[in-house]
């Protein structure tokens, strides 16, 4: 099975990231999983280690992370056109 490149925009990129942070803030594991691809590899900045492969390793790193960290708010920086 072949995987094919999906294209969103800038905005679409934009709400999919605000959802992220969003659900972070609610330790909504469901909602985070919900946010990547089934087969999504994700490569967490300053986690040692392999990047996360798949919903239930995604799940478990923030299930851990939870567990450790409370988060009350994310404020993403927008990114300069410049």
């Amino acid at each position: 099975m072949s995987e094919q490149a999906v294209t969103i925009t800038r905005e679409q990129m934009d709400a999919l990231v605000e959802g992220h942070y969003r659900a972070e803030e609610r330790g909504d594991l469901e909602a985070i999983v919900k946010g990547f691809s089934p087969n999504a590899e994700h490569d967490v900045v300053g986690r040692p280690g392999d990047p996360l492969h798949g919903g239930d390793q995604i799940k478990a790193f923030y299930r851990h992370l939870f567990s450790d960290l409370r988060i009350d708010r994310l404020e993403p920086v927008p990114a300069s056109d410049g």
